[in-house]
């Protein structure tokens, strides 16, 4: 499958030092969130995937450092069947910058939806690669989302641990200096 080709082709120029893989796709830019949520998205989708198969590149920037997730489901026909299939594909995710793959998963078996998992991303460029099959004689269609959001409390909680131990650390030094 092109995931497979592609992943091989990049995971070859990358490790040859040869040049950069650029992967390119359709642009998503962020959605304008509501005044006082602090989560970025970014929607995306394929309303004519297939018929057979598809593999599609979708590339968002990250403008600060943040944990992302992605969602991605079929649409449904007139009967409410899925008109697409993720069976036999999969998902990729990509940093642009160098080419490099930081997620794959392979899905074997046949679902109307995925999930990702939860990445911590820094600021830059990224690509998302979704792959599957139209179940239907005509095009399917999918819908889905990247979403950041804040840190988990763990990771706030070692933030405002790491700054109150740079803060007493300061506050002993300047301490030692008056004596």
């Amino acid at each position: 499958m092109k995931l497979f080709k592609t992943l091989a082709l990049t995971a070859v120029l990358a490790a040859s030092g040869v040049c950069n893989a650029q992967i390119y796709g359709t642009y998503i830019p962020m959605d304008p969130g509501a005044p006082g949520v602090f989560t970025n998205t970014w929607t995306f989708g394929d309303p004519a995937a297939g018929p057979g198969g598809f593999d599609d590149f979708f590339t968002f920037n990250v403008p600060d450092a943040e944990r992302v997730t992605f969602w991605a489901n079929a649409v449904a026909d007139q009967t409410g069947a899925p008109t697409v299939d993720f069976n036999n594909g999969g998902y990729a995710l990509y940093a642009i910058a160098d080419g490099s793959v930081l997620d794959l998963q392979y899905v074997t078996s046949g679902t109307s939806s995925i999930q990702g998992d939860s990445w911590w991303l820094s600021s830059g460029t990224y690509a998302l690669e979704i792959a599957g099959s139209a179940v239907t004689d005509g095009p399917g269609a999918y819908a889905g989302q990247i979403v950041g959001t804040l840190p988990e409390p763990t990771e706030a909680l070692l933030a405002i641990t790491a700054l109150g131990a740079m803060a007493g650390a300061g506050w002993l030094r300047q301490r030692q200096r008056q004596r």
